[in-house]
């Protein structure tokens, strides 16, 4: 991966039995979601599971985690959560 921010997708393939494999791509920034799917998140995950499971010959997932808690767009850079500073009495 290049100096690009990344973030982590599970994907899971009934099939040959990979649950929930975890891979690394390229955070989407200001790209169309499905463009960002299509062109950069499913060729990686495809990727990854063609050298996983060599004899898969699926073409689809039946499960894929993109995570969205603390980004400001599906498939966005991950965001430090902020700490609290909680004043003691």
């Amino acid at each position: 991966m290049s100096d690009a921010a990344t973030i982590q997708v599970l994907y899971t393939c009934i099939t040959c039995g990979t649950y929930r494999a975890r891979v690394t791509v390229k955070a989407r920034t200001t790209e169309d979601v499905l463009t960002w799917m299509e062109q950069v998140c499913l060729p990686a995950l495809m990727q990854h599971h063609a050298a996983r499971s060599p004899g898969c010959n699926t073409d689809r997932f039946d499960e894929i985690m993109v995570p969205i808690d603390g980004a400001e767009h599906v498939g966005g850079e991950l965001k430090a959560p902020q700490l609290q500073r909680h004043k003691l009495n």
